[in-house]
């Protein structure tokens, strides 16, 4: 890459993020608003030298948006380099403001990337029994056993995103502003479902325990429906013992009630070896597995199977904290919240090469 070229481009974009929002372009059907450096098309223009002034208007007619001094473009859907599969803060990752025992109601924008996956049942009846986290515009990240494990005459056939409380559509809550509204929520069919490979359902230990679920088209980002983001190389070898890291879903309460309303609880990591300890007599925890919980009360369970352990931080080389998936929940002790036995959950950091290669 010729840098001059390349930097002067960065410079020319940064001297439009004055502009007001509405001043920036709206993409087109068949593009996507990404950072100006993961778009390979228009990062070529630059490699040739000196750019015309048509080359130059072109190019702040394709910028849509300006996030912390970062220019986005318009960028033709698909294109884009290996690294740039995936979303980078602060497009995914954000903070705003029932498998989960001991939980506490999110606020309305809380997690936006979790998803609720559908299954058609006999009598036509469609039920949410495991979750899941976007990772992309296109792939719900999300456990092997929700496939595989689930009644013979359950077909996983569609996700729903951007919900908040099952009892509406939209959701509302009461702001010290007055009231606050979601965008309904979406439901979109699952196109392909890609379990990994080594994944055997009746092992004990459930090794391998992850899936992506394709999606038949791609997802629009909003406040309410956006990815989490996935741990960069550098980030992958973090031990999280003793951190706190987060649980969200719809799934049990310590009632074995499905909550209606989103739900979030904190959870502490176990080190390996202390977590082997308490499953020590009935299976073996390998390092593809995280363990965290164990506290009275506090715990995911069955409805949040395949949903995200997350991690709320600010993380090296970034300019402000988000969340990283750190973990997808697997399996954990019979009684929910039940006290020193943590839960098990695949860690994402030993499959980023699993998830990269079957994304497409």
């Amino acid at each position: 890459m010729k840098t001059i070229g390349f930097f002067s481009v960065l410079l020319l974009l940064a001297a439009s993020t004055n502009h007001v929002k509405s001043q920036f372009s709206q993409c087109v059907s068949g593009e996507i608003c990404k950072p100006f450096k993961d778009c390979d098309e228009l990062v070529k223009l630059t490699q040739k030298g000196r750019l015309t002034p048509q080359e130059t208007n072109y190019l702040r007619s394709k910028q849509c948006n300006s996030i912390n001094r970062v220019a986005y473009v318009c960028c033709k859907n698909g294109q884009g380099s290996s690294a740039s599969k995936f979303p980078k803060p602060p497009i995914c990752g954000a903070a705003f403001a029932d498998r989960i025992v001991g939980g506490e109601a999110t606020d309305i924008d809380e997690f936006p990337w979790i998803a609720q996956i559908q299954y058609r049942k006999p009598g036509d009846k469609i039920g949410s029994h495991c979750g899941g986290s976007l990772i992309n515009d296109r792939y719900v990240l999300t456990a092997a056993h929700c496939d595989r494990k689930v009644p013979k005459s359950w077909k996983l056939f569609q996700v729903r995103l951007g919900d908040w409380d099952t009892r509406t559509n939209p959701d509302c809550r009461n702001d010290i502003n007055g009231m606050v509204c979601n965008d309904p929520y979406v439901e979109v069919p699952v196109a392909q479902i890609i379990v990994h490979e080594h994944y055997n359902p009746d092992a004990k230990n459930q090794p391998n325990d992850i899936a992506l679920l394709r999606l038949q088209n791609s997802i629009r980002y909003t406040d309410f429906i956006k990815p989490i983001c996935l741990p960069e190389p550098s980030l992958r070898t973090i031990d999280w013992t003793g951190h706190n890291l987060e649980v969200a879903g719809f799934g049990k309460t310590e009632y074995e009630n499905s909550s209606p309303l989103k739900l979030k609880v904190g959870v502490d990591a176990y080190s390996a070896d202390d977590c082997q300890r308490v499953y020590s007599n009935q299976l073996t925890i390998s390092n593809q597995q995280i363990c965290a919980g164990g506290e009275s009360g506090k715990d995911s369970c069955n409805g949040d199977s395949g949903g995200p352990l997350m991690k709320y931080a600010t993380y090296p080389n970034a300019q402000a904290p988000y969340y990283m998936l750190v973990g997808v929940v697997s399996f954990g002790p019979r009684n929910c919240g039940t006290k020193d036995v943590p839960g098990v959950y695949t860690k994402v950091s030993e499959y980023m090469d699993w998830i990269s290669n079957n994304v497409q």
